[in-house]
């Protein structure tokens, strides 16, 4: 009797910490469903089904163009994505935890907003990864936002350029006060925030030249909390 009752004990416990247990698991976004996501400044997004992937662009006059997450997520998440730049100077971003500044967790814009960095700087929350900017005459980096002022401060910037006009899997990931990218598996940039940001959007945001406007290519995104 007493072999019956601690293994019934035993079985119950493995339930409970069974029960109580959580399973992080990697959430897919179709592309056609990525194509569909809020859109924000001068350009447009388009599903291309015959390649499955997302095509995003700058229209001519564009300061900007974003394809934002229709809700929120958690302050602690993993984006893995791939995506290619169709030209060199096609600047490319991706904003996490994105918010109006304060407790609030929606991002709101204007209807007329084109775009322009002068809004997500100063009157927005994110942290702010660019990684394929040598057309600005950059490298690769990540800012916290907002910032006061004209100047604006890395939290790390890489010492070289990495990216060209091919594909590239993406990682940008936010857990407690640690933020980092990784490009094709490596990791390029890690930094920790004393005061990390609540949960927010995430946006892919493309930027051109004077003279060019950004086009770039999204597939296979997937968002791990």
């Amino acid at each position: 009797m007493m072999f019956e009752m601690t293994r019934f004990k035993s079985i119950t416990l493995l339930i409970g910490a069974l029960l109580l247990s959580k399973t992080v698991l990697a959430t897919s976004i179709p592309n056609e469903q990525l194509s569909q996501w809020v859109l924000t400044g001068k350009g447009f997004s388009a599903y291309d089904k015959s390649n499955d992937q997302v095509v995003l662009s700058e229209e001519p006059g564009s300061s900007g163009v974003m394809l934002i997450s229709p809700s929120p997520l958690d302050e602690n998440t993993i984006l893995n994505f791939d995506i290619r730049p169709l030209t060199p100077e096609s600047v490319l971003v991706t904003q996490i935890n994105l918010s109006d500044i304060g407790p609030s967790k929606k991002v709101t814009f204007k209807k007329d907003y084109d775009g322009n960095m002068n809004v997500l700087a100063k009157e927005k929350e994110s942290y702010f990864f660019a990684y394929h900017n040598a057309a600005h005459k950059r490298k690769p980096f990540v800012r916290k936002y907002p910032q006061k002022g004209d100047v604006q401060k890395e939290l790390e910037e890489l010492d070289k350029n990495l990216m060209t006009t091919q594909w590239y899997h993406v990682e940008i990931g936010k857990k407690n006060q640690t933020i980092w990218m990784k490009v094709d598996g490596k990791e390029i940039i890690k930094v920790d925030d004393p005061k990390p940001l609540h949960e927010g959007h995430i946006a892919f945001r493309l930027r051109g030249t004077t003279n060019n406007i950004a086009i770039a290519i999204i597939k296979n995104l997937t968002i791990t909390p």
